[in-house]
């Protein structure tokens, strides 16, 4: 396992590779992004997955998965990764961690799903159990790669 920040260990060194991300205001973190696209020719050799964590696959509202789908699937284009396996799992409201205009936005964002609006307080939507069956379903697919 390896933290892209702030010196991962060389892609050489792994035999697979689960990435995950979360997305926030429609964005990926940048440095997932550059680690991507500095390692790509090295992830596309080898069996991976790739996950992204959103509080919009909280929502009851399918335009809003719809979105993170297709989110997932232009990060993917425009790094030129190909994971086996992708997924959008559902991730935490953390009001008390962003900064002043980011939290207007997530309260604005929040408030059109029905989610939690207060934010004086975080909320923990991540759905750890998909997190889990997300990595285990990885490992088992990637392993039967040759």
């Amino acid at each position: 396992m390896a933290d892209t920040t702030p010196e991962p260990r060389a892609i050489k060194t792994y035999d697979v590779t689960i990435i995950g991300s979360s997305i926030h205001i429609n964005k990926y973190h940048s440095v997932v992004k550059h680690y991507i696209k500095q390692y790509v020719p090295d992830l596309n050799r080898m069996p991976g997955a790739f996950f992204s964590i959103s509080l919009a696959v909280a929502s009851d509202i399918e335009d809003e998965h719809t979105e993170v789908k297709k989110l997932t699937t232009d990060f993917l284009d425009y790094t030129r990764s190909k994971p086996l396996m992708t997924s959008q799992i559902a991730g935490a409201l953390k009001y008390t961690e962003y900064e002043y205009f980011k939290r207007l936005i997530m309260k604005m964002i929040s408030k059109k799903q029905g989610s939690a609006t207060i934010t004086s307080q975080d909320y923990e939507d991540t759905n750890w159990d998909e997190v889990i069956k997300f990595m285990n379903d990885s490992i088992n697919r990637v392993s039967q790669k040759p």
